[in-house]
């Protein structure tokens, strides 16, 4: 039976405007539950004493902006599991848990101005569809997540998953003074199950300041310091010279007997910004999220 991609979308996480024209159909089938980093970063200017976490779980909606004296940019990344689902017979074979898991680990970036955490359990094949954009204006519009770019860098991915579970986390986190403004993309429940759509009215603060600030170096450094200390040892490193997007990317892998693990860490072009994503799972089905970001 074929269901339009956009009624699967939507409840997932967000509607992907511009990156997903068309419908996807999807056949009946199972699913079940339970760091030298941006181009404005100094030397010496690392401060990872600071805390401050962004109250609301905005997982699979980054969206931020900084404001300059003459320019303004904006970064947002969308990150949407999709399961297959039969609407006709009101059954999901997969679910989205909004769970703060890293925060049980102690592998949370200490300093963050968005970021949010979950957990995607799912029975049967499963897509991730990924969406990153840069954008750059020098114009005086206030409401930066609507104004038009003078610039634009985009990424695109899109990857098959196996059936597993996975837990998932992503985090903007700042490297260097800066005043943000922030869209929040808020759940309308602790569980998603893809079948209804509640609206995911999305929350926006405005021209704030943060009171720390962690360079791309420290943030290497305390993650890798905490994920070792729950017990992982380290499979691979990686790093980078980034893309149209990203100044510089660190990928590392890790393992224990409980689960595999990826870190990336990213320093954002043209921002005092650096973005952290986590995942945690079997190896299988790790290897396979982490691919989204070279499926473009």
């Amino acid at each position: 039976m074929g269901f339009t991609f956009w009624r699967v979308l939507v409840p997932a996480i967000l509607i992907l405007v511009g990156l997903l024209a068309g419908a996807w159909l999807m056949n009946d089938g199972p699913y079940g539950i339970p760091v030298n980093g941006s181009s404005h970063e100094t030397s010496g200017s690392f401060n990872c004493t600071g805390e401050f976490k962004a109250p609301s779980n905005s997982f699979g909606w980054l969206a931020v902006a900084e404001r300059f004296e003459d320019h303004w940019v904006r970064f947002t990344e969308v990150f949407a599991l999709i399961p297959k689902v039969d609407l006709r017979a009101s059954n999901s074979y997969g679910r989205l848990y909004i769970e703060n898991w890293t925060s049980g680990m102690n592998i949370k970036p200490p300093c963050y101005v968005q970021g949010g955490e979950v957990v995607f359990e799912t029975n049967s094949t499963a897509r991730v569809f990924y969406h990153v954009t840069l954008c750059t204006s020098n114009s005086s519009e206030t409401n930066l997540m609507y104004s038009p770019c003078e610039e634009l860098k985009t990424l695109l991915g899109r990857v098959e998953l196996p059936a597993g579970r996975v837990s998932l986390a992503m985090y903007i986190v700042p490297t260097g003074n800066a005043s943000w403004d922030r869209w929040d993309h808020v759940y309308c429940s602790r569980v998603e199950n893809f079948l209804g759509t509640c609206g995911h009215p999305e929350k926006v603060v405005k021209n704030f300041t943060v009171p720390c600030h962690c360079g791309i170096e420290a943030v290497l450094s305390y993650l890798r310091e905490r994920i070792e200390g729950a017990g992982f040892e380290q499979v691979s490193s990686n790093g980078t010279n980034g893309n149209d997007v990203f100044s510089e990317v660190h990928r590392l892998t890790y393992r224990r007997p409980s689960g595999y693990l990826y870190l990336e860490v990213a320093g954002i072009k043209g921002m005092n910004a650096t973005r952290v994503f986590i995942a945690l799972g079997d190896e299988g089905m790790v290897k396979a999220v982490s691919g989204v970001f070279s499926s473009g």
